[in-house]
């Protein structure tokens, strides 16, 4: 008798969505995802360089901390830095530190989002477990994530992602302290992924009203409370960004006024499309587009014979393709930095798994119905072998990178001394200039993609890959030092004039 009711409890728990309760499953799952989230990013195993841990050891744990985290609200961000300087930690070991800090959170967030999925509509068998539990690893480690985890700040961008995905449960919940809170948590982490409080706040507030009498009127107060939060958390944002800028007296920060705001959404509706059907060099042109056509056609076909609401299921399917799109594209409201970049298009690449959660829990899909079970487990299951390949082919293409720039370093360095000793002459300023527009990755790289930019062609990774790789350190001159020099540069990647090492590289 005493099991039975332990049974009930914990099937109680779990239907309530209870996420602060930890079973013996839930260690198991986490044991599972984090082992295959090791072995796909493999490549990033011991140590990988984003272009930008460059610029970390170019000016320095203090200065990253100051000008890259605190200067744009990154208060979490900052105190990691702050750590990292304080115990002088080698950027060997504190990189992969952050990485596997990332991954724990990220799998965290997976078996919180198994588990909601699973409160809404329990599993009938450990095989449904399975299924929900692959398309909730493919939503959280998206084909778009990996940029996430490619950078320095991949365990904030994980701890920002959980962040607003708990303060969106928190907000159908109507625990709205706690949603708040949260998001707040989720911005000073960073503001990227903000997009995610809107989609997974639509997605849980359709399940939730599932058949409630007023279902349209909490869904609309729903979304109104989740707007009010963002906006909320986006203001308190903004004023952090100017109070730490205000009493530093530092300059230059991301936030802009209304007329830049305005401009920054002209250029957005100009160019969105082009970043969804580019996904940030993720996935090949247009596969987004067809992954979601085929996603959206078969979960039309789901809701037309198999779901009592067909009409209902088929507006959610709209409106959260139309939100996750949108939402994509609200941090670059603010900054139109990154624009083409991955890392702040978490939605895009959630989108596919939000769909599929959808479909298993506004659907009859493992009730009675049998052949819709085997297609939806099959696009499952090739979803998560497109997003394990995109990890393993874009992470190894990034590891051939690196090498790359260890190589090109050195002949760099080699070049230099090679001039020094035929001039007499001493070599010990750097100017970069913005000249090759398609030089900026290896031609055996597949992917165009900020994984495969080549630290040495652009303009915050050369001077500290040259720096790591050499011990060569190198004061950076501004371009207009040049005069006319850089005509004598039109056909070289770099060359010495004077004391100064002159760089064409093809990004900024």
């Amino acid at each position: 008798m005493e099991k039975l009711k332990n049974k009930d409890e914990t099937n109680n728990k779990i239907k309530s969505g209870n996420t602060l309760v930890i079973y013996k499953k839930d260690i198991i799952s986490f044991i599972i995802i984090f082992v295959i989230a090791c072995i796909t990013l493999i490549g990033f195993f011991p140590m990988h360089y984003a272009t930008d841990t460059y610029n970390i050891i170019n000016i320095g744990y203090e200065e990253y901390m100051m000008n890259n985290s605190l200067k744009d609200g990154r208060i979490v961000m900052a105190i990691l830095v702050f750590i990292a300087n304080v115990f002088n930690m080698p950027i060997e070991i504190w990189i992969p530190i952050l990485l596997v800090l990332a991954v724990i959170i990220s799998c965290i967030s997976v078996i919180i989002l198994r588990n909601t999925i699973l409160s809404y509509k329990p599993a009938k068998n450990k095989w449904v477990e399975a299924i929900v539990l692959l398309i909730s690893y493919c939503t959280i480690f998206n084909f778009m994530y990996l940029e996430n985890l490619y950078f320095a700040e991949c365990a904030v961008m994980a701890l920002s992602v959980l962040a607003y995905m708990l303060s969106a449960k928190n907000i159908v919940k109507r625990h709205y302290v706690k949603a708040i809170l949260l998001a707040m948590l989720g911005v000073v982490s960073y503001q990227g992924t903000i997009g995610t409080i809107a989609v997974m706040a639509l997605i849980f507030t359709f399940l939730k009203n599932t058949g409630k009498q007023k279902f349209v009127k909490y869904i609309i107060l729903d979304i109104i409370k989740t707007i009010t939060i963002m906006l909320l958390v986006a203001v308190a944002e903004l004023l952090l960004i100017k109070g730490i800028c205000y009493f530093t007296g530092m300059t230059g920060d991301r936030t802009q006024d209304i007329n830049s705001i305005i401009n920054n959404l002209k250029y957005i509706f100009n160019n969105f499309m082009r970043v969804i059907i580019n996904t940030g060099g993720m996935l090949n042109d247009g596969s987004f587009i067809t992954l979601l056509t085929i996603v959206s056609v078969l979960a039309t076909i789901l809701f037309i014979m198999y779901s009592e609401k067909t009409v209902e299921n088929l507006v959610e399917l709209i409106l959260i393709i139309v939100v996750a799109l949108a939402s994509a594209f609200i941090a670059s409201a603010m900054s139109l930095s990154g624009f083409n970049s991955a890392r702040i298009r978490f939605t895009i690449g959630a989108l596919i798994g939000i769909l599929l959660i959808l479909m298993y829990c506004k659907s009859k899909l493992f009730e009675k119905v049998e052949a819709p079970e085997i297609i939806f487990s099959f696009l499952v299951i090739a979803y998560m072998i497109i997003n394990v390949y995109t990890y393993f082919s874009i992470t190894t293409q990034h590891k051939i990178t690196n090498e790359f720039e260890k190589i090109e370093a050195e002949r760099i360095v080699t070049k230099i001394e090679e001039y020094e000793n035929e001039n007499n002459i001493v070599v010990d300023k750097i100017c970069i200039i913005k000249k090759n527009d398609n030089n900026y990755k290896l031609e055996s790289s597949k992917n165009s993609c900020v994984l495969t930019c080549t630290a040495t062609r652009c303009e915050w990774g050369v001077k500290g890959a040259i720096q790591y790789y050499t011990g060569r350190k190198l004061e950076q001159v501004d371009s207009n030092y040049i005069d006319k020099k850089e005509f004598e540069l039109s056909e070289k990647q770099y060359d010495c004039i004077g004391d100064t090492l002159y760089v064409n590289v093809s990004m900024y």
